[in-house]
């Protein structure tokens, strides 16, 4: 079809991999699945990659701010062949570096527009800028999130009622397995960054370790502390800690399924999907009880909750689902009714409401 004759084509704005963030897959995530529903997509990288001659600008922080800026504010002009405006959202720089200018230029050209916000930061960001961000974030025809821990902040800060679209999982590529008879195999997968606090599983694990000499920590994703969390491991003299790096999802889905337990120690999150995949795996999950965490996670009914920066509380609660197998094969399977719900063609009904499809369109 001939894009000047669709008035369905989205343009989704977000970052897309590399690097593989969260935000980022969820954006290559829906925008695969709405090319599969016969639906045209626009993908409008805010993190595009500079053309080859000004490669070196990407190195100096002030000046590759500026130049993406730039490049968003060009490539903003293919949403004139679109209906539907798609942006994902987040606080802080990037709410003015990409927010701001893709709803005002968006509604300059009339589009309908889908703030799909997220981010364990809201409250904070929205608290110190929102007399300024609230009547940009009105522009938006829809806010939608993916929990009802964001559609708190949302609705008190902007008087809309955010639309709940969830996160999207590729819910067959994880192996389900029931979890009831556990070995102390143990995996975290989080960007390795200081707010998911990995240090914190990392010492929770030195106390697993002194009960099950034989338990094996797994650690999928890479970031900033994976030198400090290194050079922690071998200061502590921890042995059966394996860092895997960045996997695809097939790769994830295998390291789930030679594992029992996940530990997910943030200090700071919204709606992990990292968690979500456990879930459809049949991990039980050791959880810290920060952001939205607790609106995904019913304790001890679909994982367990601790505190946060409580790694004697993370070690005591595996050591309690090692030793429980009737608790950890209640978390297995009703975790995985859970993740039911974020199957793409869930999720699909949601959007197609709100771009004005019908759900059985095949456009």
């Amino acid at each position: 079809m001939n894009m000047a004759e669709n008035k369905y084509a989205v343009a989704v704005i977000a970052p897309f991999p590399p690097p593989a963030g969260g935000m980022a897959l969820q954006a290559e995530k829906l925008s695969e699945n709405l090319l599969s529903s016969g639906v045209d997509v626009f993908c409008i990288k805010s993190n595009a990659s500079f053309p080859g001659i000004l490669s070196w600008m990407e190195k100096m922080k002030g000046v590759r701010t500026m130049m993406r800026l730039i490049l968003l504010s060009k490539n903003l002009l293919k949403i004139r062949k679109v209906a539907v405006v798609q942006i994902f959202g987040a606080s802080h720089v990037y709410f003015f570096l990409v927010v701001l200018p893709s709803i005002l230029a968006a509604r300059m050209m009339k589009k309908k527009i889908i703030l799909n916000y997220r981010g364990g930061e809201a409250a904070t960001f929205l608290n110190k800028w929102g007399l300024f961000a609230v009547p940009i974030l009105k522009k938006a025809d829809f806010i939608a999130v993916p929990s009802h821990f964001l559609r708190e902040i949302f609705l008190q800060a902007t008087g809309k009622d955010p639309v709940i679209l969830p996160n999207i999982i590729d819910i067959d590529i994880f192996k389900f397995r029931e979890r009831a008879s556990l070995k102390p195999n143990i995996i975290v997968s989080r960007q390795l960054e200081t707010r998911y606090n990995v240090i914190c599983a990392l010492k929770a694990f030195e106390i697993i370790k002194e009960k099950y000499p034989e338990a094996r920590l797994y650690i999928a994703g890479s970031g900033p502390e994976k030198s400090k969390l290194k050079k922690m491991q071998k200061e502590m003299l921890l042995g059966d800690v394996h860092f895997l790096g960045l996997l695809s999802h097939k790769e994830l889905s295998r390291a789930y399924d030679e594992c029992d337990i996940m530990i997910n120690s943030s200090n700071i999150d919204n709606f992990p999907g990292s968690i979500l995949e456990a879930y459809a795996s049949g991990l039980p999950v050791v959880s810290t009880r920060v952001g939205g965490i607790p609106f995904m996670m019913e304790d001890r009914v679909t994982g367990l909750l601790v505190e946060p920066n409580d790694h004697e509380g993370i070690a005591e609660a595996v050591l309690n689902l090692l030793s429980d197998s009737s608790l950890a094969q209640r978390l297995s399977i009703n975790s995985r009714k859970v993740a039911e719900v974020h199957r793409w063609e869930k999720v699909r009904k949601i959007l197609f409401d709100l771009y004005g499809l019908e759900h059985n369109c095949n456009l």
